[in-house]
């Protein structure tokens, strides 16, 4: 058997200080805890979804009946205006003096006793949701772990370090106390993008997505969800008061908002004002 040559006892006493070196393993159930983690908060926000939201069912109740006991006398006057054109009561500038006041008091009505109220009840739920969306404040004690953090993530190559940022992660899941974790996430960017932190690899972006998956509190996902059933309600509500102004207070017009139906979730038959009238098509 012959004698090793430098080169081969040189790359044995690498992989010697290699193994005893070692590298610092993820937690064993990492993964695990930050599944359940991210499903127990899909659980809350759905529990919260599913309770309604009074506001948004005060509009849905009230804006379309509402609308037509307001609207309702202003249509009738408006035929009869054009009854009296065609009778000759009226000339072509009486009919037209008298049709614009008309048009301008239904304008005044619908905004005034009608539209603005709503609108303050949706403003008012948007209030409440904006509350939930904002992101939590982070306690000067954990911006101080994960200062800590992030110098030891300045001494530790990315194979001993990455295992120290899934510890914080897991630690978070875990606890449910997210503020260090969520103060060391500017560190991870920052190692990230600084092209001589050695950083600069897949793992790493993975961790910060997942860093901040696991520090979004369940009620920002509620809120968000809820803020965009506010703005559907309030684009109903522009459109139920555009048609209802321009059809000189008949809703239900051939082609109005209030009589179109339009196909979602496989049903052809659902209301365009889908959340302000909750009716059966006609003739079903």
């Amino acid at each position: 058997m012959g004698m090793a040559t430098p080169q081969e006892i040189a790359a044995f006493d690498q992989r010697l200080a290699e193994q005893a070196l070692g590298e610092a393993p993820y937690p064993a159930d990492f993964e695990t805890v930050l599944t359940e983690h991210a499903a127990s908060k899909q659980r809350q926000t759905a529990a919260a979804l599913a309770a309604p939201d009074a506001d948004l069912l005060h509009v849905g109740a009230l804006a379309v009946p509402q609308l037509r006991a307001i609207v309702g006398p202003f249509k009738e006057w408006f035929d009869a205006l054009k009854t009296d054109l065609r009778d000759r009561v009226l000339t072509a500038h009486g009919f037209q003096v008298r049709n614009q006041a008309l048009k301008e008091e239904l304008n005044r009505r619908v905004e005034n006793d009608w539209y603005g109220p709503h609108q303050r009840t949706l403003e008012q739920a948007a209030q409440r949701y904006l509350f939930h969306v904002q992101e939590p404040t982070i306690p000067d004690a954990a911006r101080s772990a994960a200062n800590t953090v992030a110098d030891e993530l300045r001494r530790l190559t990315p194979r001993h370090g990455l295992p120290r940022v899934a510890q914080v992660l897991r630690d978070a899941a875990t606890s449910g106390d997210h503020g260090t974790a969520r103060a060391l996430i500017p560190h991870l960017k920052s190692a990230y993008e600084r092209a001589d932190s050695g950083y600069q690899t897949h793992e790493m972006l993975g961790l910060i997505a997942k860093a901040s998956t696991v520090t979004r509190e369940w009620h920002q996902d509620f809120g968000e969800r809820q803020l965009k059933e506010v703005q559907v309600y309030q684009s109903q509500l522009d459109m139920a008061k555009r048609d209802a102004i321009e059809n000189a207070g008949d809703l239900d017009v051939p082609g109005s908002v209030f009589t179109q139906r339009i196909s979602i979730d496989s049903n052809p038959q659902t209301p365009m004002l889908d959340r302000l009238i909750r009716d059966p098509a006609p003739n079903q």
